[in-house]
């Protein structure tokens, strides 16, 4: 449950079959390849997680704390050029992008999943609306998943 919106397994699986089809099919992971994985918990994040592993990589979770000099050294000490991250956190690894060593880069807002009404006080960055985003190599994650991509065996 996130924020009272119920996340079933069916969608779970559903979702992350959907993120591995398109680390596949899109971003070019293949088994071994390392994923940074930048954002909070969210659906996503489990979503995401599970996708990585799926498409036969490695996850690599990235503290939502640090800054773009230490998430450039996870990117080249994992080899990693595909990343997850979430919109609050995009500024900080956008010069990655921009300079090449993220190549593929999957932008996801909180509030995608706000889908029901609820009386817990949600904090503004999981509110936000989807920031539209966008560049060489940037997909937001609303439309990976509506790519409907399927994974590899």
């Amino acid at each position: 449950m996130f924020y009272d919106t119920v996340v079933t397994f069916a969608d779970l699986l559903d979702e992350a079959q959907r993120v591995a089809g398109f680390l596949e099919r899109q971003c070019g992971v293949r088994k071994g390849d390392r994923v940074l994985l930048f954002m909070q918990n969210s659906p996503q994040f489990v979503i995401a997680y599970y996708g990585i592993l799926r498409a036969n990589a490695v996850v690599v979770p990235i503290n939502p704390m640090n800054l773009t000099r230490e998430i450039l050294r996870y990117a080249e000490d994992a080899g990693a050029s595909t990343a997850i991250v979430s919109q609050e956190l995009y500024t900080r690894i956008e010069p990655l992008l921009a300079n090449s060593v993220i190549k593929s880069l999957i932008v996801a807002a909180y509030s995608d999943y706000l889908k029901r009404p609820t009386t817990l006080a949600v904090p503004d960055f999981i509110a936000a609306p989807r920031m539209d985003v966008s560049g060489p190599g940037v997909t937001l994650w609303r439309d990976m998943l509506a790519s409907g991509l399927k994974p590899g065996p």
